[in-house]
């Protein structure tokens, strides 16, 4: 597929607080300024989530532990349906709460948009700190496991 060259130059006025926010939402999105106000004129969604990395490295932390239960299980030879319902229902939980999050930012409401930075940040600090609450109940019952 080729793309149109760009040719064309446009003269725009701002205010210094407006410039420096379109500055910062791009380089936020690792793109330059001029990419950046292309994908707001075709209106396509801009999402940034800075707190990314830390939701991910506490994912990353669950399926940790959900292996070591599964290695306990394993080698004891034995878990109660209890546990394996309990774990059942976090992974039920967290993935409820990532398919929300996913479904807010992929899927705006109708009059949205914009990216409202603010309603993402928090949306992804309480998903983050529901991830951290499942991680520490699936470390209790690893260690109740290995009792």
């Amino acid at each position: 597929m080729d793309k149109e060259r760009k040719t064309e130059k446009l003269l725009l006025r701002l205010t210094p607080t407006d410039k420096k926010n379109i500055s910062y939402h791009a380089n936020l999105m690792n793109v330059s300024v001029t990419e950046y106000i292309s994908l707001c004129i075709r209106r396509k969604r801009i999402v940034i989530c800075e707190d990314f990395p830390d939701l991910i490295y506490h994912l990353s932390k669950i399926g940790t532990n959900i292996n070591q239960i599964a290695t306990i299980a394993n080698t004891n030879q034995y878990i109660s349906i209890t546990n394996v319902e309990e774990v059942k229902q976090l992974m039920q939980k967290c993935y409820t709460e990532l398919n929300n999050f996913i479904a807010f930012v992929a899927e705006p409401e109708k009059d949205y948009l914009q990216n409202d930075t603010e309603k993402i940040s928090e949306l992804l600090s309480q998903l983050t700190d529901s991830v951290k609450s499942i991680n520490v109940r699936l470390i209790k019952i690893e260690e109740h496991l290995e009792i």
